[in-house]
């Protein structure tokens, strides 16, 4: 399975300014409302940045829409990371966000499209100044390599299936 070891440096003792909501592929309602409640609910300006146009990706994406219309909760504004996106315009919606869901069911292709550092850059941003980054499944190694580095120290593992963690653990 997937592994991503943190680049060089350490969580500040203070703490993190924002916050971060990591998930196994299935993610729960209630983890969408926490991802919610701490972007600001009512006030929120989440943007759901898809990193590849693969297909769990999308479900996810409009499971987080219709959650946020069911609780009578701004829209999230889709956006996509990539090649063939206009990287300018995603940083200009992402700064301006106090939530990012960073979704993709391709590791290499989440890799991919945080590939420019402006991009990696605004995303740390809004957890930095304490808005809330979200992610899921494969998707959470970004969040520890890359450049992004939102979790410093930290190692991530992801898995298709069943793990033997003691033989995991042993390698």
């Amino acid at each position: 399975f997937p592994l991503a070891a943190a680049a060089s440096g350490r969580i500040d003792p203070a703490g993190i300014n924002g916050s971060l909501v990591l998930s196994g592929a299935g993610l729960p309602d209630e983890g969408i409302d926490r991802f919610n409640e701490l972007a600001g609910g009512k006030e929120m300006r989440v943007v759901i940045l898809r990193a590849d146009a693969g297909k769990s990706a999308e479900q996810l994406a409009t499971r987080i829409r219709r959650r946020c219309e069911e609780k009578d909760l701004p829209a999230p504004v889709l956006a996509a990371s990539g090649p063939d996106q206009d990287v300018g315009k995603t940083i200009a919606v992402i700064n301006r966000a106090t939530g990012v869901w960073l979704l993709g069911q391709d590791g290499e292709a989440i890799r991919d499209g945080l590939a420019s550092p402006g991009l990696r850059a605004s995303v740390s941003t809004v957890m930095n100044r304490g808005g809330v980054v979200g992610g899921c499944g494969v998707g959470c190694p970004a969040f520890a390599v890359d450049g992004l580095s939102l979790l410093p120290g930290a190692v991530i593992a992801v898995h298709d299936g069943e793990v033997d963690e003691a033989s995991q653990l042993d390698e």
